[in-house]
This record gives structure tokens, C-alpha cells and sequence, in this order.
């Protein structure tokens, strides 16, 4: 970077750490705070939210995590799959190599693939979040009588 860019950088710096240090009143996570002279740090602050909500559990259904759940599959969760069967292929010696080929055989005609809830939970919780690659379609099936309805 040029010099003039990094002379910038300084300057904001030092004028916000000025602020911050500042007598007059700072906002920090929201809330106004009015700094004394004798403090010499910044505020402590407990970031105070309301509990949530219980709603009835009547607006809720139960799900079993041995309940069958059919998922669309993508070709990253069908090689995640490869990758977590193959990890064996040392421990276990009997244990065949497998490819993508392999799990999308058994996929049903509509392209879906039937995990146990707990066991789709197993393979891909640790792939699984906020922008994370698409593994699979976020779409899951789950057949209507495993639902039951919550009587309170």
C-alpha cells in the first residue's frame, strides 16, 4: 500500500480510539455510556435479551429420531458419504471401496435417498449450517404419520 494510505489508516484509527476514550457519551453494543474521567476502561456490558417465548405445545409436533426421512442428496453429500464409508477402509479390513455410484443406486426413483433421522444427523450435522455447502436439498420428507401432535 502507498505511504498516503497507510498515514490514512493511522489517522481513523487514533480519531476513533479518541472517541472511544472520549468524556462524552459512547455507544457500545446499543446502549449510551457516559464515560468518567477516572475510568480508565470501557464498560462491562451484559447484553440483556427477552426469553423466548414458550409457545403451546399444541402448535408443535413430535418427531421420533428413529423415524425414516427421505432426503434429496446433492453429488458433495453423495462423495461425503464415499468419504465417511471409506475413512474405514483401514480399521476395518472386510470393509469395500465405495463410490458416489454406490449410494446413488440406491437412491428411489424420485432421486431421494432413506436415512434414519438420527443416522442423516450423524453423517451430516458436521457439514451442516449457515453457508455451508449444499450437501443436500433442505427439503426433507418425513412421512405424515411419524408426526404426532402434542397434547399438553
Amino acid at each position: 500500500m502507498k505511504t498516503e494510505t497507510w498515514i490514512g489508516i493511522a489517522i481513523m484509527v487514533i480519531l476513533f480510539v479518541a472517541f472511544v476514550w472520549d468524556n462524552r457519551a459512547t455507544i457500545f453494543y446499543g446502549k449510551e455510556v457516559e464515560m468518567h474521567p477516572e475510568q480508565n476502561t470501557i464498560p462491562d456490558f451484559t447484553l440483556t435479551c427477552e426469553p423466548p417465548r414458550s409457545r403451546p405445545l399444541h402448535e408443535y409436533s413430535a418427531l421420533n429420531l428413529n423415524s425414516i426421512i427421505l432426503v434429496k442428496l446433492t453429488d458433495l453429500g453423495y462423495k461425503h458419504l464415499v468419504s465417511l464409508h471409506n475413512a474405514n477402509l483401514n480399521v476395518i479390513p472386510e470393509v469395500m471401496v465405495r463410490d458416489p455410484d454406490y449410494y446413488r443406486q440406491r437412491a428411489d426413483d424420485n432421486g431421494y435417498t432413506q436415512f434414519l433421522l438420527w443416522e442423516f444427523i450423524k453423517k451430516f450435522g458436521d457439514v451442516t449450517g449457515i453457508a455451508c455447502l449444499d450437501y443436500y436439498d433442505t427439503n426433507i420428507r418425513i412421512m405424515n404419520n411419524d408426526l404426532t401432535p402434542v397434547v399438553p
